[in-house]
């Protein structure tokens, strides 16, 4: 299905991102000694990520991150991460809390070394801004997704994204997990899955 809501900038960036995060992660294995954490499908783990703890690698696995609003008492999904992409923070400290979507392995760098390199070589600061920018937009994709489309539609393009990971079944995601990225009760996302069973959303025209 084509997404009516993703911007050129949007569209040019991903190809880009995709190139830079996949020659940091071999960069990151070829350079650096890391230690691999697993974690079973459904379980959540929180990591520390930044410039003074560490950077990780996702080696295996499907997982999504989710964060608190600013009052703190209510979660939203913002980010799938796959095998092969990178979790790598230039702020001083940040914790990210993890969903397994299935059985998963992580890989835990230190972060100062990989920043020291970094410091040091023009080509690995290009990469990394690819990457941050590849992230920015389609973090700004999602937010514009929900201003601008029904909930309908957003369930389904979500179910739409779920559908082309590996060894996911979207039919097989509770409503809860959904209602995270939408930022919806699982009452309310049930009973647009039962409508989206019948039949699918028009496209958006936005």
């Amino acid at each position: 299905m084509k997404d009516s809501t993703t911007s050129t900038a949007a569209r040019i960036a991903a190809p880009h991102g995709i190139a830079a995060e996949k020659e940091l992660a071999a960069w990151l294995e070829g350079n650096f000694a890391g230690n691999d954490f697993s974690l079973r499908k459904g379980r959540v783990c929180i990591v520390s990520c930044g410039v003074s703890t560490y950077t990780w690698l996702v080696k295996s696995g499907n997982l999504f991150g989710t964060m608190r609003d600013e009052r703190g008492d209510k979660e939203l999904a913002y980010s799938f991460f796959h095998a092969g992409q990178i979790l790598y923070s230039m702020q001083s400290d940040i914790s990210v809390e993890l969903h397994a979507l299935n059985d998963a392995v992580l890989v835990q760098y230190p972060t100062e070394p990989i920043h020291a390199a970094t410091r040091k070589d023009a080509h690995l600061c290009r990469l990394f801004a690819e990457h941050f920018h590849a992230r920015f937009q389609t973090t700004l994709n999602r937010y514009r997704q929900a201003a601008l489309i029904s909930s309908e539609e957003r369930l389904y393009q979500l179910e739409s994204e779920l559908s082309t990971i590996e060894k996911i079944d979207p039919d097989a995601v509770d409503d809860s997990t959904l209602g995270l990225f939408l930022g919806m009760h699982r009452v309310s996302v049930n009973k647009i899955r039962k409508k989206l069973r019948i039949a699918p959303p028009p496209p958006s025209q936005n």
